[in-house]
């Protein structure tokens, strides 16, 4: 390989020699790639297996989405009934000025008012 003006690299290839007779030991195809039938149930377990276990997650998943949903409904729930209760309190007719930080009492007449 060449670097450069007079730079060269050895690589460390090391080919497989040759028989005396010029050929060569190959490792058979045939002999290294053979899956018994035991080997093709094993995977077919194992791909159902997986499948099963992405299902699992992706249902626990949901399930925790729609827990945190219903959490936030009522969360959501919360907060409108305490605006409307804000919001009729702000509105209830007094004699005096109200001023934010102060606490006010509201008191029922005995004719429900």
């Amino acid at each position: 390989m060449l670097l450069g003006k007079g730079w060269t690299r050895k690589t460390g290839v090391k080919l497989v020699k040759t028989r005396k007779d010029g050929s060569r030991k190959v490792v058979s195809y045939r002999q290294t790639n053979r899956a018994s039938a035991d080997d093709l149930v094993a995977l077919a377990q194992q791909l159902t297996t997986a499948r099963e276990l992405v299902k699992g997650r992706a249902c626990d998943r949901l399930r925790t989405i729609a827990e945190q949903m219903e959490q936030l409904q009522k969360a959501a729930i919360r907060v409108l009934e305490e605006a409307k209760r804000d919001e009729e309190l702000h509105n209830v007719a007094c004699n005096l000025q109200k001023q934010p930080g102060h606490v006010y009492h509201l008191y029922r007449g005995k004719d429900g008012s």
